[in-house]
Parts: structure tokens; C-alpha cells; sequence
């Protein structure tokens, strides 16, 4: 009588376990579809003087803007001449508007290189559609997580 009971009660611990893998299967495809959805950032396009009038810091946003390397800061080696590269480089990228230069945005993404040649992670000097979260720290906007088509 015991092997009867213990054979019926098991399909329907295998039936539970079953659906709680499909649950968990269903969930995990919503969290990973639900972070790439287009709407994540809406449909809306700033600009950066739309920025400073609606403050939509704290969100994730779509921004339009010129994307230009900050100051470029070296290391300061005498360089050989048979090396005469041998400096390591980095600059911050900023979004800018090329009509109003107080207007800067500085984003999480770097130009990296030596004093020839420095290789950024968004191309410069050209408009850009960029998504990323816009935050407000220490009196200045920044954004980050930028994503770059």
C-alpha cells in the first residue's frame, strides 16, 4: 500500500516542479525583455537647452548633441626619439551644443591613447542620439550608461 501511494504522489511533484520551472522561465524572459525595450527611453529626443528647462534627471532619456573630448590630460615622460609616442593619454567626452559652450554634459564614456593618436569610445566632433541616464550630481549634470548605437 505504501509503494502505491508513494508512486501516485509523484507525478504530481514532478507536474509542480514543471510548472515552477516554466514560471521561472516566464520571468526571467520579462526581466530581459522589459531591460531592451525601446521604450526604455522614450521617444522623446533632447536637446541639451530641453534638458536644463524640463529636468528629467533621474531618468533614462534619448539626447541629440555634439559629442567632443574634454581637456586631455598626459603622462609626462621625455620621450625617446625612438619613441616619440610614449605617453599615455585620456580625455572625458562631453556633450556639447556648439552654439552655446557653457552648455557641456559629461558622460561615462573615455578617449584613451597616447600623445599621437587618442581613440574614443563614441566618434567626436559630430552629432550623436545617445541613451542613457541623466543624473544630477554636485550642482552638474552627467549621464551615464551611455549607449552608443
Amino acid at each position: 500500500m505504501f509503494k502505491y501511494w508513494a508512486w501516485l504522489k509523484q507525478p504530481v511533484k514532478v507536474a509542480k516542479y514543471r510548472i515552477m520551472v516554466a514560471y521561472c522561465i516566464i520571468l526571467i524572459a520579462a526581466i530581459l525583455l522589459a531591460g531592451c525595450s525601446p521604450d526604455r527611453y522614450g521617444s522623446r529626443v533632447y536637446d541639451l537647452d530641453g534638458i536644463f528647462n524640463d529636468d528629467p534627471s533621474g531618468k533614462d532619456i534619448k539626447i541629440g548633441s555634439f559629442v567632443e573630448p574634454g581637456q586631455v590630460q598626459c603622462t609626462d615622460y621625455l620621450c625617446p626619439a625612438s619613441d616619440p609616442c610614449c605617453n599615455n593619454c585620456y580625455a572625458k567626452l562631453f556633450l556639447v551644443d556648439p552654439a552655446k559652450t557653457d552648455l557641456r554634459i559629461e558622460t561615462d564614456k573615455r578617449c584613451t591613447g597616447n600623445n599621437c593618436r587618442l581613440d574614443c569610445e563614441i566618434p567626436t566632433n559630430q552629432s550623436h542620439i545617445l541613451n542613457g541616464r541623466l543624473e544630477l550630481t554636485n550642482l552638474r549634470y552627467y549621464i551615464f550608461r551611455v549607449a552608443y548605437p
